[in-house]
């Protein structure tokens, strides 16, 4: 619905800025508009004395911290720890958004010139996605690999225009 913002949820109706709609009282609502993540400074992931957990890919917090904890067993270099996993804000402006696609993009590529972090991805049961490789010869995997091939570089190029010309 685009009828403003909810500023309140009653058990007989739902009030927004420019209507009020009936409900239920068995009815469940499930608020997404909310700002239910805390935008705090990002900070480097990876230092001498600690590691921040923070988001460094969308979803899936139990792969993306087991990943984190894989690369601090592989990897000595802090410097390169953060190279493989600079963390992402969450968003609220398309311009965070795009920022973050063209993070987790350099990110991912990055992380796969070290065998054991693609390796993991795709034997640990924490990621969603690690059973891709089981259909890899199916012809709509294999088209959507060929896309990612052809068209990666020009979208990553064309991130870095869009946020080049973002304030």
């Amino acid at each position: 619905m685009r009828l403003g913002r909810v500023r309140r949820i009653q058990t007989d109706r739902i009030v927004l800025d420019l209507r009020v709609v009936p409900t239920r009282p068995d009815a469940i609502h499930i608020h997404c508009a909310a700002q239910g993540l805390p935008r705090p400074v990002l900070r480097p992931i990876f230092q001498a004395d600690r590691i921040t957990v923070q988001p460094l890919f969308w979803g899936f917090a139990s792969f993306q911290f087991d990943l984190l904890g894989v690369i601090e067993s592989i990897i000595e270099a802090v410097d390169e720890k953060n190279r493989l996993c600079p963390s992402i804000a969450y968003w609220d402006r398309n311009v965070d958004y795009l920022a973050a696609c063209l993070t987790l993009m350099a990110a991912e590529r990055a992380r796969g010139v070290y065998p054991a972090l693609p390796a993991r991805a795709r034997d640990t049961r924490l990621n969603p996605l690690g059973s891709l490789g089981e259909h890899r010869d199916n012809p709509t995997v294999v088209q959507a690999r060929e896309c990612i091939k052809s068209f990666g570089p020009a979208a990553a190029n064309k991130l870095v225009r869009l946020l080049s010309t973002a304030a």
